[in-house]
């Protein structure tokens, strides 16, 4: 797993991108990492900030990447990713405060397409936003998982595909 600011470059490319601070910062970032093709996977799940959807065709064309917005409608009939929905199950890390912003699997589900979008289209990278000062609220942030996903997709796909994730160090003020 990648978390340094500047990978060797990169053929191709894909970008977790939900349209929001931390995966613009990465586009930008893929973008000087990358000597061929960028691309970037959206989920639409019906989630809180919409707002951020609006930016993923604005960032994809700044950035002369090709987009992919997929509906993930799964995700809406799970209880506790819903609209309004609040996780009441039992906290993964004794003493962890999960806000309500929290959707119990969510970085899992995503990665996991993530990697397959990767894997057909030829890209080496997986780059993602997450960083640790997230971490307390929120598990699927956290190195041990984010490598653990890494390592799956390996096993799962036969293939070295990594998962980049320069942010992961950084605090919100130092992504700003």
């Amino acid at each position: 797993m990648y978390t340094h600011i500047s990978p060797a470059p990169q053929d191709k490319t894909l970008v977790v991108l939900s349209g929001g601070l931390d995966s613009a910062t990465v586009l930008a970032l893929a973008k000087l990492n990358t000597k061929d093709t960028l691309y970037t996977l959206s989920f639409d799940y019906g989630q809180k900030h919409v707002r951020e959807l609006d930016n993923i065709t604005a960032l994809s064309n700044r950035y002369d990447a090709i987009r992919y917005v997929r509906s993930i409608t799964a995700l809406e009939e799970l209880p506790g990713l819903r609209k309004g929905d609040k996780p009441t199950g039992l906290s993964p890390v004794p003493g962890m405060l999960l806000p309500d912003s929290w959707k119990p699997g969510r970085n899992m589900v995503f990665l996991s397409i993530a990697f397959s979008y990767a894997y057909t289209l030829g890209c080496s990278v997986v780059a993602m936003g997450a960083h640790q000062e997230d971490y307390p609220g929120y598990p699927d942030c956290r190195e041990l998982f984010l490598e653990s996903m890494e390592h799956s997709a390996q096993l799962a796909l036969a293939s070295p595909i990594a998962l980049w994730v320069p942010l992961l160090y950084f605090t919100k003020a130092g992504i700003v």
